[in-house]
């Protein structure tokens, strides 16, 4: 009886911890977890200025100018969910360069 709950735990934990080791061979860290410079951003040229922006910020700068900062906090969401997958899939091509 005590070997089948020890084979039981290994395979409990096996199957907990098996998508979380794959995850992290496939995807590597999360640029998240660990900000080493190697994070996604874009260039932006203002007055003849080239600045380094996370896409994070980034995106943060185009839902204020997209949408009122009084609006409701579900609309701030559905806008937000919009504008980060133009912005995303462009990083993914090349690092941006924004007027």
């Amino acid at each position: 009886m005590r070997k089948y709950f020890r084979q039981a735990g290994y395979f409990a934990a096996i199957l907990i911890l098996l998508p979380y080791v794959v995850t992290i061979l496939l995807n590597g860290r999360s640029s998240l977890a660990q900000d080493n410079g190697t994070s996604p951003y874009v260039t932006v040229k203002s007055d003849e200025k080239n600045r380094k922006i996370s896409l994070d910020e980034y995106g943060i700068g185009i839902l204020a100018k997209e949408i009122e900062g009084d609006a409701e906090e579900e609309a701030l969401k559905a806008q937000a969910v919009l504008i980060r997958p133009a912005f995303t899939k462009a990083s993914r091509m090349r690092a941006p360069t924004l007027s």
